[in-house]
């Protein structure tokens, strides 16, 4: 019996009682209905007469809730664009961007002027520092690890033949013209970071997205 009750108080919703009485007006009837049965999901006269109206032609354009308010619809189709893009994706381009952008970021400023190419300067640096001391072991070593951030270097060239051909006075090996092993490892992952970046940034980030700039 109170269950009889409810069910009354219920049909005399505004809501049901349009979706119930059509009267000449199917597309509010339609939309009274699929409202009704948002909150009422177990009504089974309300769930034959949405079955009915389904049938009809045209009739999924009528289905709509007429209790959402302007500003849930502004929040649901904010929450549908942003549930389609790839954050994921995004943030995995700005990390690369950031690690690329890392070694320009951080140079130093001396005397009023950045130090440019500031890796491949410090190795700039040793390999005069070396040859200074005459230990031309470890200024050939560095001579070639700047080369390979800048290899048109001219000035680096010409010290690296100079090298070669004192080989024999200074005893230098094959083993002493090869790049130090951490300019190598930070040359590789840079390089493939860039590599990265710029697939991710083609395959990854939409066409209307602002792209970054290496």
């Amino acid at each position: 019996m109170q269950g009889t009750r409810v069910q009354a108080l219920v049909r005399e919703d505004p809501i049901c009682r349009g979706a119930t009485k059509p009267a000449n007006n199917l597309p509010k009837a339609i939309a009274a209905a699929h409202t009704f049965l948002l909150k009422h999901p177990d009504d089974e006269m309300m769930k034959r007469n949405m079955a009915y109206y389904k049938s009809l032609p045209d009739a999924e354009d009528y289905i709509k809730d007429l209790e959402t308010k302007s500003y849930e619809k502004l929040c649901c189709l904010s929450y549908r664009d942003s549930h389609s893009l790839d954050f994921a994706g995004y943030h995995y381009v700005e990390v690369l961007e950031c690690k690329i952008q890392c070694e320009e970021n951080l140079t130093p400023v001396i005397g009023g002027y950045p130090v440019e190419k500031f890796v491949a300067t410090m190795y700039h640096y040793l390999q005069f520092a070396y040859y200074k001391l005459n230990d031309l072991k470890n200024a050939a070593p560095c001579a070639v690890s700047y080369l390979l951030f800048d290899q048109d270097d001219k000035v680096m060239q010409q010290n690296l033949v100079y090298y070669q051909y004192h080989r024999d006075k200074w005893g230098l090996l094959e083993e002493h013209f090869q790049p130090r092993p951490e300019a190598v490892q930070f040359f590789n992952v840079t390089t493939l970071q860039k590599e990265l970046h710029d697939f991710a940034k083609e395959n990854i980030m939409d066409d209307d997205e602002v792209s970054f700039s290496v």
